[in-house]
């Protein structure tokens, strides 16, 4: 019995961690649907930095997964186990993790929720402010009656 429970605290781990992934990745596709439009159109002013930058990440992820595979080669052959870039990354990474695991998922769900109230809050406030948006008042039958008839063969 008590050997199952390990296994239900990590499996209770990987969820709250899977639910944190999933609300911030939530968040971002809520804000980014709900934003406005001179917003997104300031946003498409960012989108060659951000391809620049996306490609400079890729082009440094490829490259440490080289490195990665190199240096696995290596120590299969037999050589040194030990490798300043490897274990410096490989820090940086349980830093990270650990971060995100000692927040847990309640921060995250929290960004998410204030993501969409902002975005609903700013939404209404643009609608309110553009002219010709308010509604027309609804016809009545006695008005249409007293419009003059103008298709006549």
């Amino acid at each position: 019995m008590t050997a199952s429970w390990p296994l239900a605290l990590a499996v209770l781990a990987g969820i709250g961690l899977f639910l944190a992934y999933a609300a911030v990745v939530g968040t971002t596709a809520v804000a980014l649907a709900l934003a406005n439009a001179s917003l997104v159109r300031r946003l498409r002013r960012l989108a060659p930095l951000v391809a620049r930058a996306g490609g400079l990440l890729m082009a440094l992820a490829g490259g440490y997964v080289a490195y990665y595979g190199w240096y696995e080669t290596r120590v299969l052959r037999g050589g040194r186990a030990g490798d300043p870039v490897v274990d410096a990354l490989g820090r940086g990474q349980g830093w990270l993790a650990g971060g995100i695991d000692r927040l847990g998922p309640l921060p995250w769900l929290g960004a998410l929720a204030a993501a969409v109230l902002i975005a609903i809050w700013g939404r209404r406030r643009a609608a309110r402010s553009r002219p010709g948006t308010a509604p027309s008042p609804p016809r009545r039958d006695r008005d249409r009656a007293a419009a003059p008839d103008t298709v006549r063969g």
